[in-house]
C-alpha cells in the first residue's frame, strides 16, 4: 500500500520499527484515555468511600508519597548500570 504520509512524517522506517512505533503510540493513547476517564471519577469515588473532609490530608500524603517514590526511583536508576 501507499505509505506516503508515514514516510513524509517519520522518514524511512523498517517494518519492525513501524510496528514498534505503532504499538507504543497505541499504548500511550490507551494510557492517556484511561487516565482521563479515571481522573473524572476520582473525587466522587473518594468522597463516597472516605468522605470529603479527608481530601486535603489525602492530597498532602499523596504528594509526600510520590516525592519519596520519585527520589527512590532516581537513586535506583543512578545505582543500576545500563
Amino acid at each position: 500500500g501507499d505509505m506516503g504520509i508515514i514516510h513524509f512524517l517519520y522518514g524511512e522506517l523498517s517494518h519492525e520499527a513501524l510496528v514498534q512505533a505503532t504499538f507504543f503510540s497505541s499504548l500511550l493513547c490507551f494510557i492517556v484515555g484511561v487516565y482521563w476517564m479515571m481522573r473524572s471519577l476520582k473525587d466522587s469515588v473518594f468522597a463516597s468511600v472516605v468522605g470529603l473532609e479527608y481530601q486535603p490530608q489525602a492530597k498532602m500524603f499523596s504528594l509526600v508519597v510520590v516525592s519519596v517514590v520519585l527520589v527512590a526511583y532516581n537513586k535506583i536508576v543512578d545505582i543500576v548500570p545500563r
